[in-house]
C-alpha cells in the first residue's frame, strides 16, 4: 500500500484532504491487512 497527496498533481498544490492510494498487493494479502488495521 502506497499514499500520495492529490496536491501533487494539481498546479497550486492546495488539495490538502484527499491521498492517492495504491492497492499493489493480492486480494488475500489487502484483506488480511485490513483486518489488521480494523483491530486498532
Amino acid at each position: 500500500l502506497a499514499t500520495i497527496p492529490v496536491s501533487v498533481f494539481n498546479k497550486n498544490r492546495l488539495d490538502d484532504k484527499q491521498i492517492r492510494v495504491c492497492f499493489a498487493k493480492t486480494n488475500e494479502v489487502l484483506i488480511s491487512a485490513a483486518k489488521i488495521i480494523n483491530a486498532i
